[in-house]
């Protein structure tokens, strides 16, 4: 029998953090990261939850500011709780249990909940300079790969805004 936190680190991230791009992508964003993601090259997850504030996108801490060309956000803060952040990649094919290895993966693409001069702004962030996370061990699983990620200064383009700037809570509605 399957452990329910085994479905949830394997699908929970492209069940809850791929629909927004897909709802709300531009095509440019979509045809790069749907593939990737449906094919499995790629991870992604929904980042909303802070320690601060749990699911309370009113009360979230995460900040995008705008660059002042327009063309850029720099994203500063944290989440905490984010399921499907890290996963382990297994290489068991044929190998005796010394030969079998393990190595822990942490998310590609972050759908990012941000507090924006006009309000709740969802965002995607691809992993890079100034992403970091950590696993999160829970009294659940760790399949689930539930991690803690901080956002340190991540340079973003304004061409990954999901929805309208302020519009967050109708990207996560639909």
């Amino acid at each position: 029998m399957l452990n329910p936190s085994s479905i949830a680190g394997l699908q929970g991230g492209a069940i809850i953090g791929l629909p927004p791009v897909l709802n709300f992508g531009s095509p440019e964003l979509k045809a790069r990261v749907i593939p990737e993601v449906l094919s499995g090259k790629k991870f992604i997850c929904l980042a909303i939850s802070e320690a601060f504030a749990g699911s309370d996108v009113m009360g979230l801490k995460t900040t995008a500011k705008e660059t002042e060309d327009g063309k850029h956000w720099i994203i500063t803060g944290t989440k905490k709780w984010i399921t499907n952040g890290q996963y382990v990649e297994a290489l068991y094919c044929n190998r005796s249990a010394s030969e079998r290895t393990e190595s822990v993966r942490f998310a590609d693409y972050f759908t990012v909940g941000c507090k924006t001069d006009n309000g709740f702004t969802v965002i995607l962030v691809e992993r890079g300079e100034g992403v970091e996370t950590s696993q999160i061990k829970t009294s659940y699983s760790t399949s689930a790969g539930t991690a803690y990620i901080t956002f340190d200064n991540v340079k973003v383009p304004v061409g990954n805004t999901l929805g309208a700037e302020g519009g967050g809570i109708f990207v996560m509605l639909r």
